[in-house]
């Protein structure tokens, strides 16, 4: 069966995703991968205990690790040995700093209780590589409590730990100068608020990948989320979301443009993956993902703006609503997923109850969408899903065709507007389509 090109659909607007490929090969470039010239291996090893570093839980190192960083920046590698090394204000990295301990959970910074402060912090700082350091953020109550990169080009944060921390890794520019070319890989977070790694206005080309973040609980953010991003050109790859008490993926805000969200494993209490409030411009693929009351993936824009977005090869199991959820955005696609058992919680209304359901939003309807290739089933005996593909709102340039649906409440395909030219529908009992559509189709 024919199919409309993604260039038509978008109406060949030059530079967006939908006049070049439709899969997941489309990813931002370059990536957030650091080309620090520092490293293991680079410089000489300077063991921190021999210039005055305890690491015994007790004694203040913040003096001490100050002035060994500074006096080390851009000459050797800070060694860290096994131990706890308290700080009671925030440790401030300089220039070229190399920070390294001995991995796993045998090297704490321990930020001391009531302090209140954002922890570590490297400002306009370029060249930095901190790994194998467990940071232990300490009981605070008001202030985020977080390793912040602001700033900053060629970060690499490696192998790390951090516990008891609010925003833990949070990459940003407070002034003209963006952070750029920052990676976040191989680390773990645990007792969390908010967010586990939050990359904001301000940041570029950012890294995020195979970390795996434990549980993030709410504080103050209306939307926790594992990780948030609100930069541009940021690729989250291979990461886990083992428990997030919102979100796992959250990319928001206009400057949030040319990401990729991709090959993560996300266990959540509400949305999977959530793109919209004017980001655009990305790929969401290759994800397997569980909510446990809300939905999988969720397209959102009050001011119905395009998001420009290829949804591909994702796997959505057992979400208590639905399982993509789409309002209020234009120009998407929704090529190859995987979606069983959708709906799951039988108390919520029917259009969130779906395999995958279109709305709108204050700012108008959908329109301009393909939704194609998509297995969408649920299983004998679940009687949760009531549609597997629900129009409740369509602008035209719609295509709906070549899904697999099975095991719906009601109609497998619901066609519940009146849309507008050109379209083409395939509700497995028939095809809706316009006589625009079909001299479009080749």
């Amino acid at each position: 069966m024919a199919s409309l090109p993604l260039g038509a659909l978008a109406g060949g607007a030059a530079g967006g995703l939908f006049d070049s490929k439709s899969d997941a090969s489309r990813e931002p470039a370059p990536t957030g991968e650091s080309s620090s010239p520092v490293g293991p291996g680079t410089f000489d090893l300077l063991d921190a205990t021999a210039e005055g570093a305890v690491g015994d839980g007790l004694f203040d190192n913040t003096d001490v690790l100050r002035s060994i960083l500074d006096s080390a920046s851009g000459r050797m590698r800070v060694y860290l040995p096994p131990g706890t090394y308290l700080i009671s204000d925030s440790l401030r990295l300089p220039e070229s700093t190399v920070l390294v301990g001995a991995g796993g959970a045998s090297t704490t910074i321990r930020l001391s209780d009531s302090t209140d402060r954002p922890f570590v912090l490297a400002s306009q700082a370029d060249n930095i590589s901190l790994s194998g350091l467990l940071f232990d953020g300490g009981e605070q109550s008001t202030t985020a409590v977080s390793l912040q990169i602001d700033g900053c080009h060629d970060v690499l944060i490696e192998t790390c730990t951090f516990v008891r921390m609010k925003n833990a890794v949070h990459v940003y520019s407070s002034q003209a100068r963006k952070s750029s070319r920052v990676s976040v890989r191989r680390n773990l977070f645990t007792e969390i608020t908010d967010f586990a790694i939050r990359v904001s206005e301000g940041a570029e080309h950012v890294l995020v990948t195979e970390n795996t973040i434990q549980d993030v609980a709410k504080a103050e953010a209306p939307s926790p989320a594992g990780v948030y991003v609100r930069g541009s050109y940021t690729t989250v790859s291979g990461n886990t979301v083992l428990s997030s008490s919102d979100t796992g993926v959250l990319v928001a805000g206009a400057e949030a443009q040319h990401f990729l969200i991709k090959d993560n494993t996300l266990l959540t209490r509400q949305v999977g993956v959530f793109v919209g409030s004017g980001a655009r411009t990305g790929v969401v693929a290759d994800n397997i993902i569980a909510s446990e009351r809300d939905f999988g993936i969720h397209l959102f824009d009050r001011e119905g703006r395009p998001v420009d977005c290829i949804v591909q090869g994702n796997i959505i199991e057992n979400c208590g609503k639905t399982g993509i959820q789409v309002e209020g955005v234009s120009e998407f696609s929704l090529l190859g997923n995987s979606i069983a058992n959708p709906g799951r919680r039988l108390d919520q209304k029917r259009e969130w109850r779906c395999g995958v359901a279109i709305g709108s939003t204050a700012g108008g309807a959908a329109a301009r969408f393909i939704i194609s290739g998509n297995l969408i089933t649920s299983a004998p005996g679940e009687d949760a899903m009531e549609h597997a593909i629900y129009l409740a709102s369509a602008n035209g340039h719609v295509e709906v065709m070549s899904n697999v649906l099975r095991g719906a409440r009601g109609d497998a395909v619901l066609l519940n507007v009146d849309v507008d030219e050109p379209y083409y529908i395939d509700t497995i009992d028939s095809i809706v389509t316009s006589r625009r559509f079909s001299r479009q189709v080749t």
